[in-house]
């Protein structure tokens, strides 16, 4: 099982390179790009589960908005992490380690894991904003069936332990 903040951190990851990805598709009609990033994208059981639901053309454009909206966030995200974890990393293999320094850089890689993690939910709430009730059930029942993410994605928080 990994660890948590290894997790969050594969998962912010794939997720700024899904956000990528999806913007020249029509993001919420079809399933994420077959990658092994894709796999592990926070909201690629919520795009699994909404190539479900019949979405109306506006309801496509509103969602691709969303995402178009929120690339540029989410690559600065990605670089942020990348260097906090370039940080860590660094205070660790440093000779001898500096526990003040690996504790800062450690203290800041969480911090703004936490961050992107609330700002991928609220995409998720954005994108949740854009259905009717009940294509929002319906996608929600989907993603209850799904192993994983599917706790993040529908809001209770960690991933489901096995």
């Amino acid at each position: 099982m990994p660890s948590t903040r290894r997790h969050r951190s594969l998962l912010a990851l794939a997720s700024a390179a899904l956000l990528l990805g999806t913007l020249a598709l029509p993001a919420a009609a079809q399933a994420p790009p077959a990658t092994s990033e894709a796999a592990h994208h926070p909201f690629a059981h919520l795009f699994r589960c909404l190539s479900f639901v019949k979405l109306t053309d506006a309801q496509k454009a509103d969602i691709k908005a969303i995402f178009e909206a929120a690339r540029p966030q989410a690559e600065a995200i990605l670089a942020t992490l990348r260097t906090d974890r370039e940080a860590l990393a660094a205070a660790l293999q440093a000779s001898p380690p500096d526990p003040c320094a690996v504790g800062t850089a450690a203290l800041k890689l969480h911090a703004d894991r936490e961050a992107a993690r609330g700002f991928f939910e609220g995409v998720r709430d954005q994108v949740f904003a854009v259905l009717t009730a009940e294509q929002k059930a319906k996608v929600l029942g989907c993603l209850a069936v799904l192993p994983r993410a599917a706790a993040v994605e529908a809001g209770a928080g960690e991933e489901p332990t096995e």
